[in-house]
């Protein structure tokens, strides 16, 4: 059983070869249709396909349910927009690619008293308040989001997932092809539907100091049933 895209193609001639059930689950970050390697699989006829999304062909693939149909949102909103926040802003990790788009609106929107930590990737700056990291350990970077009021980080599935999981709501800024901030727009329709589904605070224009008290004054909770 796999979902990952590299490594869903390298089972495959050890489950053939031993003769065993294969089940491909199509990666939550696509939500109009398979991957490459989902299309791969449609050619594969021993390899049982699932999506968790609309979409599919129903004739190539079985809709299961979505792991984001686990998450709900709780909140307790303050309004208080002039209390301190704890802030941590992510960048991923992804090279040769830039933010500094996202950098600059959480500038805007920072008050004097906040903390604030800053893991970065490639978008090295030297005007920043705060710590400031490039890359974080993933167990350190858990503990991280953990004891921050609100997290700021781009739409990368791994990142926005990792967030729900830890019981945050993210504020999230997809990256754009356009900006020279990723190589496609993918996020963007990431962001889109998690934003549908309530579970992340997407900025329709600018992001602002209401968005990081939204978060910081919400809880994720999660239920398999």
């Amino acid at each position: 059983m796999s979902t990952g895209a590299g490594v869903a193609l390298a089972g495959l001639p050890i489950a053939r070869m031993l003769k065993v059930p294969y089940f491909y689950i199509e990666s939550v970050s696509r939500f109009e249709g398979p991957s490459l390697t989902g299309r791969l699989m449609e050619w594969v006829p021993f390899v049982s396909r699932f999506a968790q999304h609309d979409g599919y062909r129903s004739d190539k693939w079985k809709r299961v349910r979505s792991l984001l149909a686990s998450y709900r949102v709780v909140a307790s909103p303050t309004g208080d927009l002039s209390r301190p926040l704890s802030i941590f802003v992510s960048l991923g990790t992804i090279a040769p690619y830039r933010f500094d788009r996202l950098v600059d609106s959480v500038l805007a929107c920072l008050h004097p008293d906040d903390t604030v930590t800053w893991q970065l990737g490639v978008t090295e700056r030297s005007d920043l308040p705060g710590a400031v990291h490039g890359l974080v350990p993933a167990d350190e970077m858990a503990r991280l989001m953990r004891d921050a009021d609100v997290v700021v980080t781009h739409a990368g599935v791994g990142t926005l997932l990792n967030l729900l999981d830890q019981g945050m709501l993210p504020v999230a800024v997809a990256r754009l092809r356009e900006h020279g901030e990723h190589v496609d727009d993918h996020q963007l329709q990431v962001l889109q539907r998690l934003s549908s589904l309530g579970l992340a605070v997407s900025p329709a224009a600018s992001l602002e100091r209401a968005h990081l008290i939204q978060a910081a004054d919400s809880r994720v909770v999660q239920s398999f049933t």
